[in-house]
């Protein structure tokens, strides 16, 4: 490498420019003239006469261009290649021959200094008195010698670094990054990866550290090629599937993750976050972190470089990582981007740039009411017969669906040494649920067609490792004791007017997929589901590197009446759900904790507070003891915060309006819309970070008593039908004044009157106000 060619590649990294998206606007420095081009995810980067690749270019704005056919053409010879050893290195740079002053340019890298032409020819005298009007005073004068390069590392002491990994990465043959990663289990993980980063840096060296450049040449899994649209697409119409859910997951194959980004940032924002680093849970436990990295890594989810390339990466973005459900039974270890994190209240995070507002809405929320729900209409149809429960889960999840290649500079992260670059969804954006969510009411619909196709067991059983093994059949007088549904006018059971059997619902939440059926409709319908999960995210294919997507320990439990579903222990016989044991065991646990010590955190009330919540949806008549706790967890945050505040006052009021109004005006215009948020982050963070421990009255202790009795002798579950939503069997009557509240109920023969407490009297509002 020649000086005059580094000095060519160093005018884009002091432009402090960033920025993402999908739709981009090129603009040359130089020229002016405007340049449009329709990324898609996998199309290969064109390197002959564009500036589309030009290390000159600044990435303006970015919006989602309209879905053309998928193509990857080959890559253009127009630069060559790092070859091997075996073969001479071909001259790959311009050099400036000493008996001539003229330099011809045909490398696309030199656009800057000429027009847009793929060949210019220009005196070395022109190409310094360019960069001269270019480049800033220091470095202007440096280019009087430009065959020395010492005054540019004065000027620019990082140059240096850059000019080390250049040399060192000039011939590194980087054409391996596109194939499959060697699954070889006698090779370490650590030792792929360490090769892997030195070719994906070489490749990034290649372009000019074009992230979204080398991300398409690598293509492959971290482009989806093997993703098939054109064979998906009539598929998906033949089965008649929502019209909505088929653009969205055309937009999503063909273009990438999120629908809409229109974003910029600035060189403080990235230096603030680099220089941040990571959150504290990576080092909890650094062997299960590293696992779970190289996990990442080498399921080809992340891309991997040099770490000193982080300061010379353009339209880049580090965000903090930290890791969840490190102790957790029954879950892995999960690695999560912090994308709402502020370094300062000035910063920018990825969850600043998008939203969910603009991408497809999600519907898994009520997936668990919706599957109690088949469970009842399976018994009103089936009252005799075994009901097997089950499950099945995506392997990767989030991961299969990949960000546009102008959108993965931004989820960048620094660890263990390395600098990674995730290609697939990460767990953490406001954009990924929905659109995963796309893809699992795809398969959920496609399922469902799957399902009255005779040929969908031969489909997928030779891919099926394990067998579905199921508990033996209910003897007489197990059946005589399942509990029975009674069909009305909200559900009518699961067979059509014909007799025959309707299609499972296939009800997701995020990557599982809840199964309910009967012995011999069980093989098909699970057959379905997975065939479905192929044809939309692919045939496992090892050779290609594609990877089994279905996460087959599920199967490896027999399927029975019983199944923990979601966190809930459900049982198709006596038609219950119920709060599991290992679950009791904490709550008693952390009750028993509470209890002995009688003062705890407000934090600690608060998660207390949370898991009684949900395990007393399992059992009703325990929420009146809940609703006291909460009550007084109530009266702690608001003595807490009077106390912070001292609001009571006089002209407390006053003094924090005038607050705000300075802060109004100290606060950048542009981030005067975060005011009320970083208001009450401040407040959160001083009610939840306060280490004060508060004293539980004899009220809490005695209702915290109550639920640990009735969690050590009772079995906390409820009946199916008396949780979902059914006809009434029976009526009653209410009302209620500003003194007290009652009701009554002539089928059932009952009445009650309860009078408010002078604390709910006080605050009472009549309803004529």
């Amino acid at each position: 490498m020649t000086s005059l060619d580094f000095i060519s590649i160093l005018p884009p990294l002091l432009c402090g420019n960033t920025s993402f998206g999908g739709q981009v606007v090129m603009r040359s420095l130089v020229g002016g003239r405007d340049y449009h081009d329709e990324f898609q995810l996998n199309r290969a980067p064109a390197l002959h006469g564009q500036l589309s690749q030009s290390s000159t270019v600044a990435l303006v704005v970015a919006l989602t261009p309209s879905p053309v056919p998928l193509a990857t053409p080959a890559l253009p010879h127009s630069r060559s290649l790092p070859v091997t050893q075996e073969a001479p290195p071909p001259t790959r740079y311009p050099t400036v021959s000493p008996a001539s002053e003229e330099l011809v340019v045909s490398d696309y890298r030199y656009q800057f200094f000429g027009t847009s032409d793929s060949t210019t020819i220009m005196t070395s005298h022109e190409m310094m008195a360019r960069a001269q009007a270019t480049f800033p005073p220091k470095l202007s004068l440096a280019l009087n010698s430009p065959h020395d390069l010492r005054p540019f590392f004065e000027a620019f002491p990082k140059a240096q670094l850059l000019w080390i990994l250049l040399c060192e990465h000039e011939f590194v043959n980087f054409r391996p990054l596109q194939e499959p990663l060697p699954q070889d289990k006698d090779l370490p993980a650590a030792a792929v990866l360490n090769r892997w980063s030195r070719m994906f840096t070489a490749c990034l060296l290649h372009y000019d550290l074009d992230i979204p450049s080398a991300v398409r040449f690598v293509g492959g899994i971290h482009t989806g090629v093997h993703q098939n649209w054109s064979t998906l697409e009539p598929l998906l119409y033949r089965a008649s599937v929502d019209e909505k859910v088929i653009v969205e997951l055309q937009r999503t194959f063909l273009l990438g993750a999120p629908k809409v980004c229109n974003a910029e940032s600035t060189d403080e924002n990235f230096h603030d976050y680099l220089g941040y680093g990571d959150h504290s849970t990576v080092l909890q436990d650094i062997i299960k972190t590293k696992s779970t990295v190289e996990k990442d890594f080498m399921r080809s989810y992340t891309l991997v470089a040099n770490p000193l390339l982080s300061f010379f990466l353009r339209h880049c973005h580090f965000t903090p990582i930290g890791m969840v459900d490190l102790n957790k039974p029954y879950k892995s270890p999960s690695l999560i981007f912090d994308s709402t994190f502020h370094v300062k209240y000035t910063s920018m995070a990825i969850n600043d740039w998008t939203t969910k507002k603009t991408e497809p809405p999600l519907t898994f929320a009520e997936t668990f009411d919706r599957f109690l729900v088949s469970i009842y209409n399976g018994r009103i149809s089936s009252p005799d017969q075994e009901i097997y429960l089950g499950d099945d889960d995506v392997s990767g999840a989030f991961r299969h669906v990949k960000w546009h290649p102008q959108m993965v500079g931004m989820h960048c992260y620094r660890i263990f040494g390395h600098v990674f670059f995730s290609t697939g969804l990460t767990f953490g954006d406001n954009t990924c649920p929905p659109n995963w969510d796309t893809v699992a009411c795809a398969r959920k619909q496609l399922a469902q067609y799957f399902w009255n196709q005779p040929d969908t067991i031969t489909a997928v059983s030779g891919l099926i490792p394990t067998e579905i093994k199921t508990t033996p059949l209910p003897s007489p007088s197990e059946i005589r004791d399942f509990t029975p549904a009674e069909p009305n006018s909200r559900h009518r059971g699961v067979l059509n007017a014909d007799g025959s059997c309707k299609s499972p619902l296939y009800d997701h939440h995020m990557d599982d997929v809840l199964h309910m059926e009967i012995g011999k409709n069980l093989m098909q319908a699970v057959c379905a589901s997975i065939r479905a999960l192929y044809s939309i995210l692919g045939f496992p294919h090892p050779a290609n590197g594609i990877r089994d997507c279905v996460s087959w320990n599920k199967f490896e439990e027999t399927f029975s009446h019983q199944r923990k579903v979601l966190g809930w222990l459900v049982d198709s016989r006596r038609l219950t759900f119920s709060l599991p044991d290992y679950k009791r065991d904490i709550l008693i646990d952390f009750i028993t904790s509470a209890v002995t010590r009688r003062q705890l955190p407000i934090c600690e009330i608060a998660e207390l507070l949370g898991h009684i919540c949900t395990a007393t949806k399992a059992c009703r008549w325990m929420r009146c003891s809940y609703f006291n706790l909460e009550h007084y967890l109530r009266v702690i945050l608001k003595a807490h915060y009077y106390a912070m505040n001292n609001s009571k006052s006089p002209g407390a009021t006053t003094a924090r309006q005038s607050q705000k109004e300075r802060l109004e005006t100290q606060i950048p215009s542009k981030f005067c819309h975060r005011l009320e948020s970083l208001v009450s982050k401040h407040i959160a963070q001083a009610l939840w970070g306060s280490t004060k421990k508060y004293n539980l009255g004899t009220e809490t202790l005695r209702e915290l008593h109550v639920i640990r009795s009735s969690l050590q002798t009772e079995q906390w579950e409820i009946y199916i039908p008396q949780y979902i939503q059914r006809d009434p069997h029976f009526f009653s009557d209410g009302d209620a004044s500003q003194n007290a509240g009652g009701a009554v109920s002539q089928s059932l023969g009952y009445w009650f009157r309860v009078m408010w407490s002078p604390g709910i009297r006080g605050g009472a509002t009549h309803i004529n106000c």
